[in-house]
């Protein structure tokens, strides 16, 4: 199944979701985004003002919950993918990133592996 995707290039529904998720923070990380979009992200350094990992890297904060709806929200979900992203493809020109995010993605469709780890990746 995956490698008919594979062939006709294009990437099943997860995958896409996945792809479109990651170019759209980074149009919210560099204030590209719509501002209705934008308000739902907020940077770790207006949190607070220790220089942590995750402060110098520009992640995203994430509000606890234990709400599942809340877990599973549009801003939870973005800033996961956000957080987890390497910095070496974060700092990418959004051109590049994005063929870099599809090229990842073709990658692992091939080895017909559905488990998303950038970390090991680049």
């Amino acid at each position: 199944m995956f490698s008919q995707h594979y062939d006709a290039s294009v990437l099943p529904l997860k995958f896409l979701c996945y792809e479109l998720l990651a170019n759209l923070l980074f149009e919210i990380r560099h204030r590209n985004a719509p501002g209705n979009i934008q308000d739902l992200f907020q940077d770790i350094s207006e949190i607070h003002s220790y220089n942590t990992r995750s402060s110098v890297s520009n992640n995203f904060y994430t509000q606890s919950s234990r709400l599942s709806i809340q877990v599973n929200s549009f801003s939870r979900i973005g800033t996961k993918i956000w957080n987890e992203m390497p910095i070496s493809l974060r700092k990418l020109p959004r051109n590049v990133l994005k063929r870099k995010i599809k090229q990842i993605l073709f990658e692992i469709l091939a080895s017909e592996d559905s488990y998303i780890d950038f970390s090991k990746i680049v």
